[in-house]
């Protein structure tokens, strides 16, 4: 089978070299398009809610209030800044295991 991309480049190779009419790439062009399931066809998947934005929001704010206390206490705001991206990668990483499984 082959994919609507390539039914779609194979129509315009062909409208191109003047095989098909202008009405009859277009009619073409919409059966393929039309045989596309809808979307509301599709069956549903589960979608987590958006309750971790404001997770995500506060471990933000706290992050940056993180790099502040190092640059007051370390007195560099380049090496604070260093600490903080590496704690935030540590935390993506966490997250992306958690989600792996």
């Amino acid at each position: 089978m082959t994919s609507v991309r390539d039914q779609i480049r194979l129509l315009e190779a062909k409208h191109a070299n003047d095989a098909l009419s202008d009405e009859e790439f277009e009619r073409r062009k919409s059966e393929i398009f039309d045989a596309i399931p809808e979307v509301r066809e599709i069956a549903p998947t589960q979608i987590p809610d958006d309750t971790g934005a404001l997770s995500w929001l506060l471990a933000s704010i706290g992050m940056v209030g993180v790099m502040a206390v190092l640059t007051f206490l370390i007195g560099d705001l380049t090496i604070a800044a260093t600490l903080v991206a590496t704690l935030i990668a540590a935390v993506a990483v966490r997250a992306y295991c958690k989600l792996d499984g």
